[in-house]
């Protein structure tokens, strides 16, 4: 799951009007995305990965303490499901092309995330963009009975008003079909690149193992072209060795690490200040760095078994080539315990 903040300060006031109702109570300050899934390949409730499975995509508003928004004159709840793989293989979209449509859906929109692009010549976003593991589209989310408005990203017949399996209080729209990023991609996130967040857009691909990134333009479609490899920037130096030693370091009888050898991105990517605590203790030593969290998921042993997931924290510069700075050891999320799904 991912909040996507709506900050008047940094997204338009357009968007910030299509997802609000204008209350002083109780109005939404997030837009959660969250994967709808029977799909539970690690330990814990539901584990194992069953013969077929599907992946839905999951909205809502939230307020500023998390609660899911009400409408304040209907008193629905704002929040929807729903299931994009089916709808794209409805209207013949597919990785492949329509030339190789499968004769069901495929699950290609696992894990989605939606974040805010904005123009070089503006502070404030301007668009939304959904990601889906490797593909982007731009959107328009809204609550239903928002009045319309134009939009430059928009493509009369690429636009898909997708259909809500459950809810009905916000639509969400394709302006754009899927833009195909990085193929296999997952778990990237975006940022953009300057002390102040306002150089150059980029997409973080590899949290570590080396930490890499992309320059991805999202104020024009395609984002990347298929006849157009963009080159993945790579760090200056290793990265810091971690600030502690966990499982990681307990290697099998093949010498084998009992996890597996790269880690993925969980979030990012946050504006923190830092200070080396083996440096002095003056103000100028202070320097500005993006914070994530990572995570990296054990090797199946035996190989009919689940996965477990262990996380850590990292900072990277945030200028180019964005070099790690300090990095923290594994540590576990427990699961939620009984009563508190």
């Amino acid at each position: 799951p991912m909040l996507l903040p709506l900050d008047s300060n940094l997204i338009d006031n357009a968007i910030i009007n299509d997802l609000t109702f204008g209350t002083r109570q109780h109005d939404a300050a997030y837009v959660g995305v969250f994967r709808v899934s029977n799909f539970g390949n690690c330990h814990g409730p539901g584990r194992g990965v069953p013969e077929t499975y599907q992946n839905y995509l999951g909205l809502a508003l939230l307020d500023i303490d998390l609660n899911i928004v009400q409408d304040p004159v209907s008193g629905d709840f704002m929040d929807v499901v729903i299931d994009l793989n089916q709808h794209l293989h409805d209207v013949k979209w597919s990785p492949s092309g329509r030339k190789k449509m499968p004769a069901k859906p495929n699950q290609s929109m696992q894990d989605c995330q939606i974040f805010a692009t904005h123009p070089k010549d503006s502070t404030k976003s301007n668009q939304l963009i959904l990601l889906c593991n490797e593909f982007a589209m731009p959107i328009l989310l809204k609550k239903k009975g928002s009045p319309k408005r134009t939009n430059t990203m928009d493509k009369e017949d690429e636009r898909i008003v997708f259909r809500n399996s459950y809810g009905s209080g916000l639509q969400l729209t394709s302006l754009r079909l899927p833009n195909t990023i990085m193929a296999g991609g997952k778990n990237m996130h975006y940022f953009r690149s300057g002390h102040d967040q306002q150089g150059p857009a980029f997409l973080e691909i590899w949290p570590g193992g080396p930490h890499e990134s992309m320059h991805v333009d999202f104020e024009t479609y395609p984002f990347v072209s298929p006849h157009v490899k963009n080159a993945l920037m790579k760090p200056s130096y290793p990265e810091p060795h971690a600030t502690w030693n966990t499982l990681d370091e307990i290697h099998d009888k093949n010498d084998r690490s009992s996890l597996i050898d790269r880690d993925s991105g969980s979030a990012c990517c946050v504006r923190i200040r830092w200070k080396d605590e083996d440096t002095p203790t003056d103000d100028d030593n202070e320097r500005e760095l993006l914070l994530g969290f990572s995570h990296r998921k054990t090797r199946r042993v035996p190989k009919a078994g689940q996965y477990n997931y262990v996380s850590r924290l990292y900072a990277f510069d945030p200028m180019p080539p964005f070099d790690v700075i300090a990095r923290s050891g594994f540590f576990c999320l427990g699961f939620a315990g009984q009563g508190h799904g």
